[in-house]
């Protein structure tokens, strides 16, 4: 199984784990409930990092194989207790690698802009209306960049 799924299969039996372990935490002695949003939550995180894991080995076949062997054996394997190796651990889930894009600070600029305008909506359109324009220019900038 491919490293990137491994690390979704360890975050979901780590979600559920402690959605368990929440849930008798979460228990209070006065009214005799217990925390079902908490809990809920974290049920969903596991559920959710799982539905990664099936969906992403449904289209990788060989990520659903493992060595072989008893059922155990393909456990450990699946969460990444064992050694990595073979072919499929060489480039795991992709055809090829793509070269990394150039360095760039518009994303930095859009996450500033983004920042003055959400702020804007709470304290007034003295920093809603900086924020627009510096969010229109980042933009500009940023797709401007992609295409050269």
């Amino acid at each position: 199984m491919a490293e990137e799924l491994r690390f979704f299969l360890r975050t979901a039996l780590y979600a559920a784990a402690i959605a368990v372990i929440y849930w008798f935490a979460s228990h209070d002695p006065v009214t005799g409930g217990y925390d079902w949003a908490g809990t809920t939550v974290l049920a969903a995180a596991a559920l959710a990092t799982g539905a990664i894991v099936a969906v992403a080995g449904a289209f990788a076949r060989r990520a659903l194989h493992g060595e072989g062997g008893t059922v155990l054996e393909t456990a450990v394997h699946w969460i990444g207790l064992t050694d990595p190796g073979g072919a499929a651990d060489d480039q795991p889930l992709s055809v090829g690698l793509d070269p990394l894009p150039r360095s760039s600070s518009w994303p930095v600029l859009a996450g500033l802009a983004a920042t003055l305008v959400a702020l804007g909506l709470v304290f007034g359109p003295w920093l809603l209306l900086p924020g627009v324009a510096l969010l229109a220019l980042s933009i500009w900038g940023w797709v401007t960049q992609l295409r050269g």
